[in-house]
């Protein structure tokens, strides 16, 4: 390999790819996936918040645990195969290189609570509005994401449990955002409707 040259894969995409992730290319083509950083970097270039072991950290603490101890047994869910204190479990987990399988549990366990539409505003994507009424200033947007949503070219791309929209299909699109909206990134669907909000719920600031 006589020259090489490495280009960042950086770009935010699904949100899910690591943002020290490179790939190195030799003069003859060849192509080699190498990683860099940790868990926690990777988590903090998303625009999450790692939690710490401030005081004002333990409310925080005190919540994720609560959820914690919900799922403990699943090892879909929770650390596998590992006990101890959540905290100990965190550390550990974020010094991790950030391809690591421990990335979404430490995305779910190991960052300040933070719901999806709020972490989408960090991204720079704004919620489109929840006023019930036909005052919404937002509801020629809501009447054309329901258009969109029927379409079948975005048919891959609906929210897949959203019920009909044929009568005041924009309050039903406009209430399920704002349910999808709610999820903390502790909770089961933060990250499956992630690219759901983004499309129907929001707009590029």
């Amino acid at each position: 390999m006589s020259k090489a040259t490495v280009a960042s894969l950086a770009g935010l995409g699904g949100i899910g790819g690591g943002l020290g992730a490179y790939k190195l290319y030799s003069s003859s083509g060849a192509e080699k996936s190498i990683s860099s950083g940790t868990i926690e970097d990777r988590l903090r270039a998303e625009k999450f918040s790692i939690l710490g072991t401030e005081p004002s950290d333990e409310a925080h603490w005190t919540k994720i645990k609560e959820a914690y101890e919900k799922v403990k047994t699943d090892p879909t869910k929770a650390f596998s195969g590992k006990s101890g204190d959540l905290k100990d479990l965190c550390k550990a987990a974020l010094s991790k290189q950030e391809t690591d399988s421990d990335y979404p549990k430490a995305k779910r366990w190991c960052v300040v609570p933070i719901s999806l539409s709020s972490h989408l505003n960090k991204l720079g994507f704004k919620s489109l509005s929840s006023q019930d009424n036909d005052q919404n200033a937002d509801k020629a947007k809501w009447e054309n994401m329901v258009t969109e949503h029927k379409k079948d070219e975005n048919k891959s791309k609906r929210i897949s449990d959203l019920g009909s929209l044929d009568n005041e299909g924009w309050k039903v699109i406009m209430k399920k955002c704002k349910a999808i909206g709610d999820k903390q990134n502790y909770d089961d669907e933060f990250t499956s409707k992630f690219e759901n909000y983004k499309d129907w719920c929001s707009e590029k600031n």
